[in-house]
């Protein structure tokens, strides 16, 4: 029985230092830090869908009238403007990521290709197998 006790706190013991190291190592930051293209616009426009919605609701879900209007108008209007964004993004990626190709010569050329599109599902080897 004792040893069962000592496994267990040296268990413990690892789990504790391996969530302490992992806290002071990787970086936590907001939901939306990686959006670059979020902004104010967006915003006001999540702000104005969701009391929309909230009003919407309140009123018993109609499905048709100037409350149903409004707020399928709203979330419309953010949806697109969310859209519009994304694919600003992706298109500004992708040129940049063409000029910064043009540059690289030979072996930078596929390191700059890998680091940006490489496949990043890469399997851990392990004597157990998982």
């Amino acid at each position: 029985m004792n040893v069962l006790l000592s496994i267990e706190r040296v268990y413990c013991n690892l789990v504790g230092i391996l969530s302490f190291c992992s806290e002071v190592t990787i970086p936590v930051c907001k939901k939306n830090f990686l959006k670059f293209w979020w902004n104010q616009e967006l915003d006001a426009l999540k702000e104005q869908s969701m009391f929309s919605c909230s009003t919407w609701k309140a009123a018993g879900r109609p499905r048709s009238g100037p409350l149903f209007d409004k707020y399928r108008k709203d979330k419309a209007a953010y949806s697109r403007t969310i859209r519009e964004k994304q694919q600003k993004e992706s298109y500004c990626y992708a040129n940049d990521l063409h000029e910064a190709l043009l540059k690289k010569q030979g072996t930078n050329f596929w390191k700059c290709w890998n680091s940006k599109l490489g496949d990043k599902n890469r399997l851990v080897n392990s004597k157990w197998g998982y």
